[in-house]
């Protein structure tokens, strides 16, 4: 993984060629790999990452909600990085 300096998180864009006013970066001051991935075939590819200050959220930056234990999704979704 390259240095953790190097990385940032641009949240509420929605066109990335001309950014929003909404729109707010925070870098990572932590960052955990699975401790099972594998670079090779990128099994367990997901990684936790704690920002460097805390976002406030508004009608264009909300969380990401995940189904209770025992639900299954029915709908779309979408996540990107």
């Amino acid at each position: 993984m390259s240095a953790i300096s190097s990385w940032s998180s641009s949240l509420g864009v929605h066109n990335v060629n001309n950014p929003e006013s909404w729109v707010v970066t925070r870098t990572f001051s932590k960052i955990v790999q699975h401790a099972s991935y594998n670079f090779r075939n990128t099994d367990f590819d997901i990684s936790l990452m704690k920002m460097s200050s805390a976002v406030t959220y508004n009608s264009y930056i909300g969380p990401i909600c995940f189904p209770a234990l025992g639900e299954t999704f029915t709908g779309n979704g979408t996540a990107t990085g």
